[in-house]
């Protein structure tokens, strides 16, 4: 079997690769061991020597297999919890308080007086509004908005039903 050129460097890109990941596991560095260097002596006599750039913690790599062990029990210390922090006092927010709704204002009487029939004690009032005329009695509703309240001789009483206010309305003097 024969390799092209480009499968040839493919091949030997993958091959250094694998080279590199090998001798690194085998050999793996640890930068905090070459900062410190700690020598024990087997003479109780000799005091240890240290290094000039030794950090004020010293820690002393563990021996054999401990080191290749990533399953080995390690201490880990939880860091302080934060002070706690003072917070702020909930700002003040005034909300207004909704007015009641003011009252629709009372239209302007939109009826005028166009006739009366009389037939005993039932009155009937004839009532106009630009081209319509309507023929009222006491109790009536007009257009769904005034209630004839009250028929006199001198006027008539609408109730305006939307705001609940009395109107009256002026009626000419009846001839008898």
């Amino acid at each position: 079997m024969r390799l092209s050129n480009a499968q040839r460097i493919r091949l030997s890109v993958l091959v250094a690769a694998l080279v590199a990941t090998v001798v690194a596991s085998v050999y793996p560095t640890d930068q905090d061991s070459t900062d410190v260097a700690v020598t024990a002596s087997r003479d109780a006599n000799t005091a240890s020597s240290f290094s000039i750039n030794a950090p004020r913690e010293v820690q002393v790599a563990p021996k054999g297999d401990e080191v290749r062990d990533p399953f080995a029990s390690r201490k880990w210390v939880a860091p302080p919890a934060p002070p706690p922090v003072a917070s702020p006092a909930p700002a003040r927010i005034d909300i207004p308080v909704p007015q009641p709704a003011l009252p629709p204002p009372i239209p302007v009487m939109p009826y005028r007086y166009s006739g009366r029939l009389a037939d005993g004690a039932d009155v009937v009032l004839y009532l106009s509004r630009a081209d319509q005329i309507f023929a009222v009695r006491e109790g009536d509703l007009i257009e769904g908005q005034y209630k004839v309240m009250s028929i006199e001789d001198r006027r008539v009483r609408l109730q305006h039903l939307a705001s609940g206010e009395l109107q009256s309305l002026a009626l000419p003097a009846t001839e008898n």
